[in-house]
C-alpha cells in the first residue's frame, strides 16, 4: 500500500514538472517571436525614417520568417500647420508588426514622429 501511495505521489509531481516545463517553452517561444517581430519593425521603422521626403498614405511590406508589417505615414495635423524654416513638415508613422503564433494572431505597434519634405510625385508619364 505504501509503494502505490508513494508511486502516486511521484506520478503527481512529475505531471507538475512536466506541465511547468512545457509552460516555459511555450513563453520561450513567445520571445522568440516577439523578438523577432520587434527586429522586424525597427528595421523597417528605421528604413522609413532614413528617407529624406515623405508622402501620406500607407505600406505594406513581409519581413522574413513571416513577418508582415504595415505602415501609415500621415501629416501630423497639429504640427503641420507651416513648414518649418528649412521646408521639412512634421510627418506621424504608425507601424503595425503582425504574424500568426499557433491559432493566434499577434501584433505590436511603433509610432514616431519624423520631420521630412514632401515627396513630390513623379509627373512623368512611363
Amino acid at each position: 500500500m505504501e509503494i502505490m501511495v508513494s508511486v502516486l505521489v511521484l506520478a503527481v509531481a512529475l505531471t507538475v514538472i512536466m506541465q511547468l516545463m512545457a509552460g516555459g517553452l511555450r513563453s520561450e517561444k513567445l520571445s522568440e517571436d516577439y523578438l523577432a517581430a520587434v527586429v522586424c519593425g525597427r528595421s523597417t521603422m528605421e528604413a522609413l525614417m532614413l528617407e529624406k521626403a515623405l508622402a501620406a498614405g500607407s505600406m505594406r511590406g513581409v519581413c522574413a520568417g513571416g513577418y508582415r508589417w504595415q505602415a501609415v505615414i500621415a501629416q501630423d495635423p497639429a504640427l503641420a500647420k507651416e513648414p518649418t524654416r528649412s521646408g521639412l513638415l512634421p510627418f506621424q508613422i504608425d507601424l503595425e508588426v503582425l504574424w500568426q503564433s499557433g491559432t493566434s494572431n499577434r501584433s505590436f505597434h511603433l509610432t514616431s514622429l519624423q520631420l521630412a519634405q514632401v515627396k513630390q510625385e513623379d509627373s512623368r508619364a512611363q
